[in-house]
């Protein structure tokens, strides 16, 4: 609220023209309304963990994640991180959310990272993984309108339109590849299949998938079922990494993602420049109040966010490569 209220004087102390401050006040105001309804939505966000469950306020209403159901296998793993969904979301955030997710997820996202880890503990202890699907001898996903992928004990078939169809045996399956969040999870994020002309990948988002069909769990064994071990490579995303195969790989990525990461700062960097320097011409008292405060606002949304990415990719290009100095000294002991 306040940054709203000091964003929209500013901004009528700096319009020209006699509309102008109007018009600032008026972004100010709507400024002033945002602050306050995400200030509301994080200041009433809360947890309660007593002997029944772990219960979450939002704004008003609780909801209840019960012990009994996260030991009779109802909960689920989320989407997220060491999220966990279970039940059903309100009617109105069902039909109001573009991808119909329509579970409940807990999250510890909003804690301190002691309570984080403690919390996490006490639902891996109470978490029971629930009944494995039962096993699929075909599976057809739905892609486009006539377009579809069927996969049984003969191998991959893939159908367009009415007339087209292309076949591949299992044998020709070169690598598949399965990128989960973490390795006790038995869904994907992603599922790369590398046949002799074509790369198939299937993707989970969100929790929804981008096909029409059975779930992920359910693909991936029967997929497993058919792929020798050899050609399968598991890769978490988080936690430590199961072989050096893996770890390579891991590391591979987060140092792209690093330079990345780099390239987009230097990037803002740059925009920052020629924002400031845009805003500032011709070099007026009023035009450099703007510069500073167009720039300083600029600053304040990305540099600390660019900060944090950029901890986060050097801790893991540092924790990749112990872990694969680690595997190379055990498989020379070995």
């Amino acid at each position: 609220m306040l940054v709203g209220g000091v964003a929209g004087a500013v901004l009528a102390w700096m319009a020209p023209g006699p509309r102008g401050p109007g018009a600032a006040m008026a972004a100010g105001a709507l400024l002033m309304v945002v602050a306050v309804l995400i200030s509301t939505l994080v200041f009433r966000w809360r947890l309660r963990v007593d002997d029944q469950g772990i219960a979450r306020r939002r704004l008003l209403r609780w909801d209840v994640w019960p012990w009994e159901a996260f030991r009779d296998g109802r909960v689920c793993k989320g989407h997220l991180l060491d999220s966990y969904a279970w039940g059903t979301r309100s009617p109105l955030l069902y039909y109001l959310t573009h991808r119909f997710i329509n579970h409940r997820e807990l999250c510890f996202g909003l804690i301190a990272e002691s309570e984080q880890r403690w919390l996490v503990e006490i639902c891996r202890e109470m978490y029971r993984e629930p009944p494995e699907p039962e096993p699929l001898n075909e599976a057809l996903l739905h892609w486009w309108p006539g377009r579809t992928m069927k996969l049984n004990g003969a191998g991959i078939e893939f159908t367009r339109g009415k007339n087209k169809t292309i076949s591949y045996p299992w044998s020709d399956v070169a690598e598949v590849r399965i990128d989960r969040l973490k390795h006790d999870r038995r869904d994907f994020q992603k599922l790369s299949m590398t046949l002799p002309d074509r790369k198939v990948r299937l993707f989970v988002n969100d929790g929804q998938t981008q096909w029409r069909g059975p779930q992920p769990e359910a693909i991936l064994a029967l997929v497993c079922r058919h792929i020798a071990p050899h050609r399968v490579l598991l890769v978490g995303r988080h936690g430590a990494p199961r072989s050096l195969r893996e770890a390579t790989v891991r590391l591979e990525e987060a140092r792209r993602r690093a330079r990345d990461l780099r390239v987009f700062r230097l990037i803002v960097m740059v925009l920052l420049a020629i924002l400031i320097l845009v805003l500032a011409l011709p070099p007026e008292p009023a035009n450099l109040a703007r510069a500073v405060f167009g720039g300083g606002m600029f600053g304040i949304m990305f540099v600390p966010l660019l900060r944090m990415l950029d901890k986060q990719a050097r801790t893991s290009v540092a924790e990749l490569e112990t872990w694969c100095q680690q595997a190379i000294s055990e498989q020379k002991a070995d």
